[in-house]
C-alpha cells in the first residue's frame, strides 16, 4: 500500500505471491489507484507511488504488463477475480478517477480459462468518482464509489437470496446498482464472466 507500491513490487507480488496459488484456489485482486492513459503511446498505465507524468514510461504499469501477469496466473489457477478502481485520464482531476475503457481492454484481451471474473468501475467515456461521503469507517477518508459498494456488497449486503452465501454474481448485482445511486446516474461499472458463478464470502 501507498509508498510500498512500485512496479517491481505490484509484479513481484502478482508473481512471486499469487504463483503460489494451486488450481482450486480462488485468487481476488483488486486494484485502487490512479493511472494515465499516455497521449504518445496510447497505452494504459497503472501509476505507482514513485511514478508521475515524466517517469511514466519508466515507472508506469503497463497494462500489457498487468495482462501478462494475469495470464501466467490463469494457466495454473482456475478461479481469478479481478477488481479495478483506476483512473486512465490524461489530465488527473482531484476527487475523480476517470476510467472504464482500459478494464474493459483487460478483460476482451485476456483468453483465460473458465473462472476469469472482471469488475471495473465504470464503462469506457464515464469517471470513476470518489468522494469523503463513501465512507466504510469514520477514522479513514473516503473511497471511490466502486469501492465503497464492493466492500459493501462483501459484507453481506449483496446475499440476495438469504443462501448465507454472497456470490460474485450477487457482487456485480449489487455494485451495478449501488455505483449509478450514488453517483447519481454518473457511473456504471462493468462486469465480464467467463465461468460459472461461485460463491465467494459466508456469512456468519
Amino acid at each position: 500500500v501507498n509508498d510500498q507500491v512500485t512496479r517491481n513490487s505490484i509484479i513481484e507480488g502478482i508473481t512471486r505471491h499469487l504463483g503460489q496459488a494451486a488450481p482450486d484456489d480462488i485468487i481476488f485482486l483488486f486494484v485502487a489507484g490512479h493511472g494515465i492513459k499516455h497521449r504518445q503511446s496510447g497505452s494504459y498505465y497503472f501509476m505507482p507511488s514513485d511514478a508521475d507524468f515524466d517517469t511514466v514510461l519508466a515507472k508506469g504499469l503497463r497494462m500489457s504488463d498487468f495482462e501478462e501477469s494475469i495470464k501466467i496466473l490463469s494457466n495454473n489457477v482456475h478461479k481469478i477475480i479481478v477488481a479495478m478502481d483506476t483512473c486512465h485520464s490524461g489530465a488527473l482531476e482531484v476527487g475523480m478517477r476517470s476510467g472504464g475503457g482500459a478494464s474493459e481492454d483487460l478483460a476482451a484481451a485476456i483468453s483465460a480459462a473458465s473462472g476469469l471474473y472482471i469488475l471495473s468501475a465504470s464503462k469506457a467515456g464515464e469517471v470513476s468518482m470518489e468522494s469523503d461521503q463513501f465512507r466504510l469507517d469514520p477514522d479513514f477518508p473516503g473511497h471511490g464509489a466502486f469501492t465503497y459498494a464492493l466492500v459493501e456488497a462483501l459484507r453481506g449486503a449483496a446475499d440476495y437470496d438469504k443462501d448465507g452465501y454472497v456470490s460474485v454474481n450477487e457482487v456485480f448485482q449489487f455494485v451495478a446498482r449501488q455505483v449509478p445511486r450514488l453517483t447519481r446516474g454518473q457511473q456504471h461499472p462493468y462486469f465480464r464472466m467467463q465461468g460459472t458463478d461461485l460463491p465467494l464470502v459466508g456469512m456468519k
